[in-house]
């Protein structure tokens, strides 16, 4: 073999394994693949969220029944519950009082008439005079709308106008005949007005 057969066949080498190491060996990006297929991630995407909504519904006799105000509403089509973050719920009853709800967080469950209320939970009662009823407060509620009850199953704390407070595990609140029923571990201090 000549000289310059030789120096072609050296130079025909290193730039094959120059092509080889640009092609062949060098970093190559990383493959992102999602832990679920696309197809699942996106059926429990919610499919429309609600920037501070503002829902009132009138009752068939035209008074205002309720006042849900929230910082974000998410609605997930896969099971139909809604996500509320910060939900504020005003119920009107039709003596003129009202029920003001509040909480961290909320689910709206399928069909739109159950509400489960979780993290600092209170319920305050609005008196149509203007004067403040109980206050009960939870860490976890449900609230049937159409029925007017608030349950749980949770302790709960039963604060009157008075002062006098109420503990109790389970509750089952009546808001249409103002009536709250407690089911176990029942203890209280009563002020008592001299």
């Amino acid at each position: 073999m000549n000289r310059s057969s030789f120096l072609s066949l050296i130079a025909i080498l290193v730039i094959a394994y120059c092509g080889y190491l640009a092609l062949g060996t060098g970093a190559k990006p990383p493959i992102i693949t999602p832990s679920e297929p696309l197809a699942d991630n996106l059926e429990q995407a919610p499919d429309y969220y609600l920037i501070n909504p503002r829902v009132t519904q009138y009752s068939l006799d035209g008074n205002k029944d309720y006042l849900l105000v929230s910082d974000k509403i998410s609605h997930y089509p896969h099971n139909d519950v809604s996500l509320l973050a910060q939900p504020n719920i005003d119920l009107y009853r039709t003596n003129g009082n009202q029920w003001k709800t509040t909480a961290k967080h909320g689910r709206l469950l399928p069909g739109g008439d159950i509400l489960e209320l979780s993290d600092q939970v209170r319920v305050k009662e609005q008196k149509s005079s203007g004067e403040l009823g109980i206050l009960l407060k939870t860490n976890f509620l449900t609230l049937y709308a159409e029925e007017e009850v608030a349950d749980t199953q949770h302790p709960v704390v039963i604060t009157s106008p008075n002062g006098s407070i109420t503990h109790g595990v389970g509750m089952r609140a009546f808001l249409a005949k103002d009536r709250v029923q407690l089911f176990s571990n029942v203890r209280g201090q009563y002020e008592v007005n001299q």
